[in-house]
């Protein structure tokens, strides 16, 4: 075994430094934890067992070599022992890490650092992951910023014929440069990267460089009630791919022409026109995406019946999604949360085919939901949460992606090339504090080509306008928007999406609000009308009296879709009610019913779905918390739990649930006998009401221990 001296020798390097340096200047903490969690499953009268056993270790580090350098490390080693009916598998890892940073006072950022990751399983060949990368940084002062990162991850296994064998390299350069020009705000930037993918297995090496340019200025005019902005930008990418020896398919990144979201529609999601949406393919997968479509401030997974997707300018190939979120969770909660995951295909962005043996997991690399499936041939693809886990943080949406395969010949080149061209101008005009006036244009012009296939252009455009007025201060506002998003590729069909919304609101008081809104939605493709779609809504707000908060809210749609014939009407009525009647007790209450009549080719269809749901919450002290929760509609279910914390080193929690078809108990003790100790234990029980009275049993305890 190879990992032992390996560590072995990372203890000892890091013992002799700092041996040979002050260490009243280094910060050095341990951690050791052991963790046993037992299943027992009870099946058909059939008894089943495992057991998975964790012990984990790592000691960390911070040095201040000097008022300018630091070095930080990490070392970790994680054993996992898994016990399956008898069958014992065990896996041994370790994870240093090194990290050295330089920072002089106001001029210069410099950056290294290293970690690997040793995996030895007991019954497969040991696997290897490392990572190098190193960044430098000028920040912007009378000269222009400049950033330049390098970054190499390699992958392999160590098997006798090696089936993993993955370097992947990344070079970025980047500049930027804010000035003054005639009085307006300038700006300049620049990014080049070169990124090379090289697979020794398969023998074949992938190389992407790629070219960003933009520019944008910005000024006011008439004592600042108008404001202006513009910029354009220029985008070039050339992707490589070589082979040797047979032919291969090469997945890849296929380019969008346009995003696509549309938030918890009152039919559900066939049919549905969804609202263009360009945040969603502007590669910014740090930043969430506002939507059209609602008013919310993003697209937040913690709200069920999010549709999100894209749109192609022709028929492409789809094999996978990809759909980028951040949130201040950690992965191992995201992951375990059951969105209801759903995905869609269609050829008209009307009618939807849902794509039945869709996988879905959760990457915490990348940050990002990977849905699979085999191989489909549409124009428009989506995703859907039907879901809505009781998340504790948001889990906001910023991008989504499409892979396809691409074929190459043997010992031949294949290469893509994508030219694009984008700008935009806004103008913001406000003549009165009472008056709001706005407008917007984005073009984009992009072409993609590759090795014997003819290039295709897509033009993609956006208008808008909106506007807004205050008619009679906090009695009366109006809102009004106006968009238009055009597709024309060469290769297909001109795509058009218009929508127009109007907004009436009101805060006569502080303790009462409301607002109806107007949406109109209109889809062409080729000049002929898809669908049609009109909807209002309305929302009221009442605090009735001290301790009662009374929600009331209703929608009413229409979708027409001429080439199925199909006319569809939906309705909502919800309302929601707050009550403390004593301050340590709280009482929530909802109810939302949605029906929806279709008639297609003169065959009538109906639904109704009904949801009531009631949450009573009792905090008598705080150390002391009771809650209930209780499903009425569509599906009778109760939850009780009870948390008690006598003290800050001790915390009880006691939760049982019921249903239809199955009970369940769940209590879990945390300790902190003192400072550096922690120990958890864990019991949970589920019994299936059913004819052979099916049950599992979990126990889980785990102690930690921090210097």
């Amino acid at each position: 075994m190879t990992i032992r001296p390996l560590l072995l020798a990372a203890v000892v390097a890091t013992t002799v430094f700092f041996a040979g340096y002050d260490v009243s200047l280094a910060a050095i903490g341990a951690r050791a934890s052991i963790s046993n969690n037992e299943v027992t499953t009870v099946k058909a009268g059939v008894e089943t067992t495992s057991s998975t056993k964790v012990n984990s270790y790592n000691v960390d580090f911070q040095k201040q070599l000097t008022n300018t350098i630091s070095l930080n490390g990490d070392l970790r080693w994680i054993n996992t022992l898994v016990n399956k009916d008898g069958v014992e598998t065990e896996t041994r890892s370790s994870y240093p890490v090194f990290t050295l940073s330089y920072s002089p006072p106001a001029q210069y950022n410099l950056r290294l650092g290293y970690n690997r990751t040793e995996s030895s399983p007991s019954q497969g060949d040991r696997i290897t992951t490392s990572n190098m990368n190193a960044g430098f940084a000028l920040p912007a002062s009378r000269l222009p910023s400049l950033n330049l990162s390098y970054n190499k991850s390699t992958t392999e296994d160590h098997a006798t014929v090696q089936q993993v064998n993955t370097v992947n390299t990344t070079i970025r350069g980047a500049t930027s440069y804010d000035f003054k020009y005639r009085g307006a705000d300038a700006s300049v930037n620049y990014s080049y990267s070169l990124t090379t993918i090289k697979d020794n297995v398969g023998e074949t090496t992938s190389l992407t460089p790629s070219h960003l340019f933009s520019t944008g200025l910005s000024r006011d005019f008439l004592d600042g009630k108008l404001k202006t902005s513009m910029n354009y930008g220029f985008d070039l990418r050339e992707t490589t791919t070589e082979s040797i020896g047979s032919a291969s398919r090469f997945e890849q990144i296929v380019g969008a022409a346009s995003g696509l979201e549309f938030g918890y529609p009152v039919g559900g999601p066939n049919p549905l026109t969804m609202t263009g949406e360009p945040q969603l393919i502007d590669n910014d997968r740090s930043s969430p995406v506002v939507p059209s479509s609602v008013g919310d401030p993003s697209i937040d997974l913690s709200v069920s019946n999010w549709n999100m997707g894209l749109g192609f300018s022709s028929i492409q190939a789809i094999h996978e999604l990809n759909l980028y979120v951040t949130t201040s969770l950690s992965s191992i909660i995201v992951s375990g949360y059951n969105f209801g995951w759903q995905v869609y295909s269609s050829n008209n962005n009307v009618t939807w085919t849902l794509l039945a043996g869709a996988t879905s997991t959760y990457n915490s690399v990348f940050s990002r939901f990977e849905f699979s499936f085999g191989e489909v041939s549409a124009r428009y693809f989506k995703v859907v949460n039907t879901l809505s886990p009781p998340v504790l943080g948001d889990i906001e949406v910023t991008e989504i992606t499409a892979l396809g395969y691409a074929l190459a010949t043997p010992k031949n080149s294949f290469k893509t090339t994508t030219t694009r061209n984008f700008t935009g101008l806004t103008l913001a005009y406000m003549p009165t504090k009472r008056l709001n006036l706005g407008m917007s244009v984005y073009l984009d012009t992009t072409n993609r080509g590759s090795d014997g296939s003819v290039d295709v252009e897509t033009k993609n455009s956006l208008y808008g306008l909106n506007g807004s007025y205050i008619i009679i201060p906090r009695y009366l506002n109006f809102t009004s928007t106006y968009a238009s998003t055009r597709t024309e590729p060469s290769d297909g069909e001109k795509g058009e999406t218009n929508s127009y919304t109007t907004t009436f609101s009101t805060t006569p008081l502080d303790t009462v609000s409301a607002n109806i809104s107007y949406l109109v939605t209109e889809n062409l493709l080729g000049g002929t009308v898809q669908s049609n779609q009109k909807s209002i809504n309305t929302s009221a707000f009442m605090a009735v009296y001290t301790g009662i908060d009374l929600n009331l809210g209703a929608t009413a749609a229409t979708t027409d879709t001429p080439l199925s014939d199909t006319v569809t009407d939906s309705r909502s009525y919800r309302w929601g009610l707050k009550l403390r009647p004593w301050k340590p007790i709280v009482i929530i209450i909802n109810s939302n019913t949605s029906m929806s009549d279709s008639k297609q080719n003169g065959v009538a269809t109906s639904s109704t779905l009904k949801n009531f749901d009631m949450n009573i919450s009792y905090t008598p002290s705080r150390t002391l918390y009771m809650s209930a929760d209780f499903d009425f509609e569509p599906e009778p279910t109760s939850i009780y739990s009870v948390t008690w914390t006598p003290s800050r080193a001790i915390q009880w929690t006691f939760r049982y649930n019921s249903n239809d078809t199955d009970n369940g108990v769940a209590t879990d003790l945390s300790w902190y006998p003192f400072r550096p100790i922690s120990l958890q234990a864990g019991y949970t029980v589920t019994w299936v009401d059913n004819a052979t009275n099916d049950q599992t049993e979990t126990l889980f305890t785990r102690a930690t221990i921090r210097f």
